[in-house]
């Protein structure tokens, strides 16, 4: 008989990609420790009453804290409306639209928003909001960025980017344009990260630098990127990294990052192979978090009802979901008082969004791990006398539904492709730390692999450090 240890970590279909792979991590991420092993921790949970209910019909489409300002700028349903320090809602102005996309950028003076069909501008000095139904804007308005004490506004539909006059979002010029003109495509996104001004295609990406002279930016020639990029929602930056999900010249969909230079696909072919299965990718949202110390970047696709995480240091991927396999209710981030807040995607509710909420506002969260597939035996049978997890103990309630956590196993003895019935082990009420989540007599294993799949249901904390198994062979 012999201990053998399971990998925990990996994440969604870590496997060579040329294997069949039955691994999968839902709503829990993969931190690898300093030793080389790896352990799993929970995603944050959502909590509404801490955070705020704008009363509207609507989802949140953006949210943006502006330079110089205190407040949150929010975009819920068709309107604009600000948020203090102190939750406080103060009205804003009503758009024209209700839903999509809504490009947000500011510089010292002015914030401005365009929804795809018209800009609006917020007067910082004034506190007036206004709409941009001047001479010289562009017309269906993409995307909007501030660089150089200038706005840079898209032009739905062309490869057409046009600039105001400085620190003035009022003063426009059909003169005053570049385009975007290193393949025949459409400008879709614009972003400055590092100083510099990126435009976005749905093929390409150009690279625009601050100069003198005539145009006050010019392109950087030695700097064109291989990707575009599905929508502007999806293009998100943090912690010195930029991430996106592009396209490149074929059409395939990866999810790209870049520190300022040419970008690397973070993506695995398991991922981008559900990417590929969707009908819809360009309603997708994303955006970056910090929790814990790990920066993560989240997508979320609505026709196709999926979402998906990011860790960037452990460079693994996992699943999200609402209730059993439903997209992720997130669809924006803020940080804003010294708390994360997310907006949801369908109602107009900000939650604060903490590892420290063990649901989804009052919704149990599923959290499951599917291992890679374990082979102790060299593809020869096997029997296991019994599994041992080393999880958190002593999280549960000490009275009510989570008095009692449990650990919930299936095996699995064909790879993957079918599980056992479900075993439930305890894990033990608040303090009792002390409690051992072992399984017992788990059989034979006659074709020489087992895959185990572990889930926990219940509203408390929960992270898995190691698993191991007593093996007969």
């Amino acid at each position: 008989m012999a201990l053998i240890e399971i990998p925990v970590g990996g994440g969604y279909g870590k496997a060579d990609p040329m294997q069949a792979s039955p691994a999968d991590l839902l709503n829990m991420y993969d931190i690898s420790t300093h030793d080389g092993k790896h352990k799993l921790f929970i995603t944050p949970g959502l909590d509404s009453s801490n955070g705020l209910n704008f009363g509207r019909s609507g989802g949140i489409r953006n949210t943006y804290i502006s330079r110089l300002v205190d407040n949150v700028q929010v975009v819920v349903g068709d309107r604009i409306v600000q948020v203090d320090p102190g939750l406080n809602i103060i009205p804003g102005i009503t758009l024209t639209t209700s839903q999509g996309y809504v490009g947000i950028d500011d510089t010292k003076t002015d914030i401005v928003f365009v929804d795809g069909v018209k800009g609006y501008r917020y007067n910082k000095s004034t506190n007036i909001y206004t709409e941009l139904n001047i001479a010289g804007f562009p017309s269906l308005p993409q995307d909007v960025a501030a660089y150089g004490d200038r706005f840079y506004v898209i032009k739905g539909d062309s490869n057409e980017i046009y600039y105001s006059g400085i620190d003035d979002p009022t003063d426009w010029n059909t003169l005053n344009r570049i385009d975007i003109t290193t393949y025949p495509d459409d400008a879709v996104a614009v972003h400055v990260f590092r100083g510099r001004l990126y435009i976005f295609g749905r093929r390409v990406t150009e690279v625009w630098v601050l100069q003198g002279g005539e145009s006050p930016v010019a392109r950087d020639e030695s700097l064109v990127l291989e990707y575009g990029v599905v929508n502007p929602g999806v293009i998100a930056s943090e912690g010195g990294i930029m991430t996106w999900i592009g396209y490149d010249k074929q059409g395939i969909t990866s999810v790209v990052a870049s520190e300022g230079g040419s970008p690397r696909r973070i993506s695995t072919p398991d991922v981008e192979k559900e990417f590929q299965s969707y009908d819809i990718v360009t309603d997708a949202r994303g955006f970056m978090y910090i929790e814990n110390g790990h920066l993560f970047y989240q997508i979320n696709f609505t026709t196709a009802n999926r979402s998906w995480l990011y860790c960037f240091n452990s460079r693994t991927w996992s699943r999200l979901a609402y209730k059993d396999e439903d997209r992720h209710r997130a669809q924006t981030h803020v940080f804003f008082n010294g708390k994360k807040y997310v907006g949801d995607y369908e109602l107009p509710i900000l939650y604060d969004f903490n590892n420290e909420y063990f649901s989804d506002d009052g919704v149990g969260i599923k959290r499951k791990w599917i291992s890679n597939i374990f082979i102790p035996n060299n593809g020869d049978p096997f029997s296991v006398q019994q599994v041992r997890f080393f999880i958190q103990q002593g999280v549960g309630l000490e009275t009510g539904k989570d008095e009692e956590p449990a650990l919930l196993l299936r095996v699995s003895r064909d790879s993957g492709v079918t599980f056992a019935n479900q075993l439930s082990s305890y894990i033990g009420q608040l303090g009792l730390t002390d409690a051992h989540t072992e399984f017992y007599r788990l059989g034979y294993f006659e074709y020489g692999s087992m895959v185990l799949e572990a889930e926990f249901y219940n509203q408390t904390n929960f992270a898995i450090m190691n698993c191991f198994a007593e093996v007969t062979i």
